[in-house]
């Protein structure tokens, strides 16, 4: 059963799933609006700051909830899920795919400012410490940190690639 509001009306339907490419499929399809606004340079550098900001605060969010476990790691996407996205939003016209290169663009930026020691975030992170020491590490406490943060990442790597076949 599903029910569905239409023009304030309340619709009960009873739809049966169709194995289609080994999922279930109801027939259901979105459609990602697109509105053009036109903008001089200063009204849309302050949109595009407002949108920016808005969407880094969801991934943060988004993060957040992930390591505290209130949402899934299974929601991951990874360059598989991605790909499919982009033909998606490729399909839907040029504006969504800018704003999904967009939103992919802003995405890595913020993950590569991660204190995960082989990240700029990490670097970033490793100099701070050096500087309230008053000293640099030395150079096999350095290789060490970049190490373990290699293999979290290469982990998370294969993760996320486990992931998006198992969802594919």
């Amino acid at each position: 059963p599903l029910t569905i509001l239409r023009e304030g009306n309340r619709l009960d339907v009873r739809v049966t799933p169709v194995l289609q490419d080994g999922r279930r499929m109801i027939g259901v399809r979105f459609k990602v609006p697109t509105v053009i606004v036109k903008e001089n340079f200063t009204g849309a550098v302050s949109r595009s700051i407002d949108r920016n900001l808005r969407d880094a605060t969801l991934v943060v969010d988004v993060l957040g909830k992930l390591v505290t476990g209130q949402t899934s790691v299974k929601s991951v996407d990874g360059p598989l899920s991605i790909m499919k996205a982009a033909g998606d939003f490729y399909e839907a016209g040029f504006g969504p795919l800018i704003i999904l290169m967009a939103m992919i663009s802003l995405n890595l930026g913020l993950m590569n400012l991660l204190p995960i020691p082989i990240l700029d975030g990490g670097v970033m992170t490793m100099l701070v410490i050096e500087s309230l020491m008053g000293r640099d590490l030395s150079v096999a406490m350095k290789e060490r940190v970049v190490q373990v943060g290699l293999v979290f990442l290469l982990t998370l790597m294969v993760f996320v690639f486990y992931n998006d076949v198992m969802k594919l």
